[in-house]
């Protein structure tokens, strides 16, 4: 292999490399979140690109929000995607209400009675082994790739993790006569597969496997993995990751699951006498301050939800409130999930998107 040969086949690898490291920044950080606020998805172009171009900005000022979709599609990947609701996704029920404001400067309505809980996607098993196998044939160039994966879910808060201890780097393997001897294909390939798996990992694990909700708190080990194709081709490496890991995933026993807040607040002894809510809820600990009570307790989010408002702007009852995420329970069987979800990496890529699908049906 000539010099100049060798050198594109590297220049062309590192921007594979650098697509997959541009992608890893775009995924969100969504392990301390659990609500956000909706709005109808724009029915005409022109008000969804201002929507569209609205977003960008309060996600220029503000990196902590996260912009997510409600949609239904027919499973036809040749049909469009029928989008519901656009939802802003915040920390906590404060952050909201800032987001709220911000848009209402750019000339966009938000409700906070338009709240939505952001459910996470959980194991019924605290551990799994799973294999996933992926393979494509065209007339050009087949391909078949394998990983084999431990799946752990973790204590809430500790995000997530990744390590791959499959150790043997003789994983890359091509088909070709012609091509068998190419060492150093094998050393790009094995780099840029393994890369992908990293990258697509988190990818697989943000988009979810049920309904598009995310998984959080979770640890991923490679254990083992390979990738066989007919010729060297740097996409190949990345569909087969990105193919395998997914179905890996699909193969374990999943939850839709909402969280259970850990709240803490300071009241008035009047507001706590006739809060029915606090007769519900469960780890229930007071203290009393003369005429306040200081009330700890844990419960879902669904049954705060309608609570939230009077917990952070009645000041005259309510004063210094704090929830954080205790755990995650099974979503009970009356609670109805009838759209898919998704999480937007990059709004100006998905506008782009939308655009180009308006020019198609035209």
């Amino acid at each position: 292999m000539s010099e100049s040969t060798r050198t594109d086949r590297f220049d062309t690898m590192m921007k594979y490399v650098d697509y997959l490291d541009e992608q890893k920044k775009l995924i969100p950080d969504l392990r301390s979140k659990y609500i956000g606020v909706t709005m109808p998805f724009p029915q005409t172009s022109q008000l969804r690109n201002k929507v569209l171009e609205s977003i960008e900005k309060l996600k220029a000022c503000d990196q902590d929000v996260c912009i997510a979709v409600y949609f239904y599609h027919d499973g036809n990947w040749y049909n469009p995607v029928e989008y519901k609701s656009i939802i802003f996704i915040g920390n906590d029920y404060p952050h909201l209400k800032r987001i709220i404001d911000f848009m209402a400067g750019e000339e966009i309505k938000l409700s906070i009675n338009d709240t939505c809980i952001l459910y996470k996607e959980r194991l019924a098993d605290s551990t799994r082994i799973l294999q996933g196998n992926h393979s494509k044939m065209t007339s050009l160039n087949d391909l078949f790739s394998r990983v084999e994966i431990q799946l752990d879910m973790l204590e809430v808060g500790m995000g997530y993790h990744y390590e791959n201890k499959q150790v043997n780097e003789d994983i890359i393997q091509f088909t070709h006569p012609e091509r068998e001897e190419d060492e150093e294909g094998k050393e790009l390939g094995y780099q840029l597969f393994t890369r992908s798996l990293d990258c697509f990992t988190r990818k697989v694990l943000t988009k979810g496997v049920l309904s598009g909700y995310p998984v959080v708190d979770s640890r991923i080990e490679i254990i083992d993995a390979s990738c066989t194709m007919t010729f060297h081709r740097e996409y190949y490496y990345m569909d087969g990751a990105h193919g395998s890991l997914k179905k890996a995933m699909k193969k374990a026993d999943w939850q839709l699951c909402e969280p259970v807040m850990e709240i803490t607040l300071i009241c008035s002894k009047q507001y706590f006498e006739r809060n029915s809510l606090f007769r519900e809820v469960e780890d229930l600990q007071v203290s009393e301050e003369r005429d306040e009570r200081r009330v700890a307790f844990t419960a879902k989010i669904s049954s705060v939800m309608d609570y939230l408002e009077a917990f952070y702007h009645n000041s005259e009852d309510v004063s210094d409130i704090h929830m954080r995420i205790n755990r995650y329970v099974p979503l009970e069987d009356t609670a109805l999930v009838v759209d898919r979800f998704a999480v937007i990496y990059s709004v100006s890529k998905w506008k782009d998107n939308l655009n180009e699908e308006d020019e198609r049906q035209e």
